[in-house]
């Protein structure tokens, strides 16, 4: 593991504000070659262990920026166990190469700005299932 980044004071934020450093773009090539490297490359729809190249593509992304994020916050490295169970790397040496690019980016992310900015927040759809009898009383029949 990497040398802990310098704790910073973290200024007070109102509730809807996060602190935040980088951006998940400027992962993404890092992100494709280390993934073609540990077996997800081709079409974003193909499989390997049971993931999809586009979708690990992404997860690899997040877990960079997250660890970049961490040092820019004075914060620990996250722990890549819970990342490498996710993506079933089992091998010692693809293990080895997410740990790398984790402390690189982790290592990057020490000397980085930070900023507040607002929360996204998304609404997501639900459906409400009642049983019929119930929605009849609700619509009153």
């Amino acid at each position: 593991m990497p040398a802990p980044a310098a704790p910073k004071k973290k200024p007070e934020l109102p509730p809807n504000m996060v602190l935040v450093s980088g951006t998940q773009e400027q992962f993404q090539a890092r992100a494709e070659a280390l993934c073609s490297a540990l077996g997800w490359s081709g079409e974003p729809e193909w499989e390997t262990n049971g993931i999809t190249v586009g979708d690990a593509w992404n997860y690899v992304v997040k877990s960079l920026h997250e660890a970049f994020q961490a040092a820019a916050k004075g914060e620990g490295m996250p722990d890549p166990a819970s990342a490498i169970l996710h993506l079933g790397l089992e091998s010692q040496d693809e293990q080895e190469k997410f740990v790398a690019a984790l402390t690189e980016a982790y290592d990057e992310g020490k000397d980085a700005d930070t900023s507040a900015v607002a929360k996204t927040v998304a609404t997501t759809g639900a459906e409400l299932v009642l049983p019929l009898g119930d929605a009849k009383k609700k619509a009153g029949k």
